[in-house]
């Protein structure tokens, strides 16, 4: 099941039980495609706000899988 939420105009795709390993793949994958698409053709707002968003939950998503690791 797949749902969207839009919060402040930024759309975040919402991945019902997606581990945090798979997340953490998934968004560094679309982290890379944003960079590729950035070098030829820059973002918009929306864009460079969701890349955004993104790499806030990929640093939660490290420190969550750091503190699983030493725990």
């Amino acid at each position: 099941m797949c749902g969207v939420v839009d919060t402040q105009r930024l759309k975040v795709f919402v991945v019902a039980e997606e581990d945090s390993m798979s997340e953490l793949g998934r968004l560094l994958k679309q982290q890379h495609k944003t960079r590729q698409d950035e070098l030829y053709g820059g973002l918009s707002r929306d864009e460079r706000a969701e890349y955004d968003a993104r790499a806030e939950r990929i640093d939660e998503l490290k420190k969550q899988l750091e503190t699983n690791r030493v725990i």
